[in-house]
């Protein structure tokens, strides 16, 4: 088990995302860290050279179970990035609910601020297929059955 922290504001916003792609906090947050795991093992520096972890201030400890696995990947990111794996798990999160801030409110396209939610799960899954977004279907593949 591991514990990390997060704001209130970001715990408000993953039970409303985890709500919304029909999946549990604990999921929402194993699937959160493994995508993240996945994309630095394709390119070690992604989170220095582009986006970084925004790591702020926590008012609540959560803990999770990992696989031993993911734990040892998460023991080699944190001494890479020389943090503490709680502010990495919460950098994580962080970065995922950015993410889909992002898609739900538009800023990749404004007519999706017109679609329903279930329509923009839709076009979340249709817009991040491919190589690119490897990482992302891999570790959310249940998304793909909601869309």
């Amino acid at each position: 088990m591991i514990e990390f922290g997060i704001s209130h504001y970001n715990l408000e916003q993953m039970v409303r995302f985890s709500k919304l792609l029909g999946k549990s906090i604990d999921e929402f947050i194993i699937g959160s860290i493994k995508v993240h795991l996945c994309e630095w093992s394709y390119d070690k520096d992604i989170f220095i050279n582009g986006r970084g972890l925004n790591i702020g201030e926590s008012d609540i400890d959560l803990i999770i179970n990992l696989s031993e696995e993911d734990v040892d990947d998460l023991w080699e990111f944190t001494d890479y990035h020389d943090e503490s794996m709680y502010d990495v798990i919460q950098g994580m999160i962080d970065n995922t609910l950015h993410f889909l801030e992002l898609n739900w409110n538009g800023h990749f396209n404004e007519e999706d601020t017109l679609l329903s939610d279930k329509e923009k799960v839709k076009e979340l899954v249709k817009t991040h297929g491919g190589e690119e977004g490897k990482c992302w279907n891999n570790n959310f593949s249940w998304v793909k059955k909601l869309g």
